[in-house]
């Protein structure tokens, strides 16, 4: 299999102020780096692709060239997060699977890839996700209550998530509607993707109260990988 990965890193972060995920530290050590090093370190991808944005291009491809290898590029990414992952695509060639991840997402399992990339090869779309724990309410614009939604039935989708590449390619060729992940895309065409059990570890870092929880995740992680 000649697989792809994509790794999005050009984001405008808004809701951390204007700080860049990818690029800034957590342990010592940029975002982006614990995703590029997940990918590299399965040894499942031909290819992983970086998408950056004008202000941190160069800065990730500082990042990149750390790594002593040639399988990972950088690519500069568009308006919406799916600007940015048909930027990628575009720039695909022979690959048959392709994972879609948030760059924000450090937390990247050995399990979760080859989970994903099983379901996918034989789904044409696998999505890992986790149960919702908070009872959900749905308000109206007036922030009323309208309802209590079923909570057995609602899962928080992750990253990455897995496709057939050439699926996915036409996805994007054909759905132009604002949608906030890939699989969303699929669902607009009538495609069903399957889940998996993702992990509540693998957070997205998306405001700054997230960062401390990754450094204590890190601390934990390494206290108990020193025992």
């Amino acid at each position: 299999m000649n697989n792809l990965a994509i790794i999005l890193a050009s984001g405008n972060s808004i809701r951390m102020s204007g700080i860049d995920k990818a690029t800034m530290k957590i342990s010592g050590k940029p975002i982006i780096s614990y995703s590029l090093e997940a990918f590299l370190e399965c040894d499942k991808f031909q290819k992983i692709i970086v998408t950056a944005s004008n202000s941190n291009k160069n800065e990730i491809k500082n990042i990149v060239a750390t790594y002593s290898s040639a399988n990972v590029s950088v690519v500069s990414g568009g308006v919406r997060r799916q600007d940015s992952v048909k930027n990628a695509l575009d720039i695909g060639s022979d690959v048959d699977l392709v994972a879609v991840h948030d760059g924000a997402r450090p937390f990247l399992t050995d399990r979760i890839i080859l989970e994903g990339l099983k379901l996918a090869a034989i789904h044409a779309a696998a999505v890992p996700v986790i149960p919702v724990r908070d009872t959900i309410k749905e308000l109206t614009p007036e922030s009323e209550v309208v309802r209590t939604l079923d909570r057995s039935r609602l899962y928080g989708s992750q990253t990455p998530q897995f496709f057939d590449f050439d699926i996915l390619q036409r996805a994007h060729e054909i759905v132009h509607d604002d949608v906030t992940d890939d699989s969303e895309m699929l669902e607009k065409l009538g495609h069903n993707p399957k889940t998996f059990k993702g992990d509540v570890r693998n957070l997205k870092i998306t405001v700054k109260e997230d960062i401390y929880i990754a450094e204590a995740y890190l601390e934990l992680k390494n206290n108990y990988d020193r025992i």
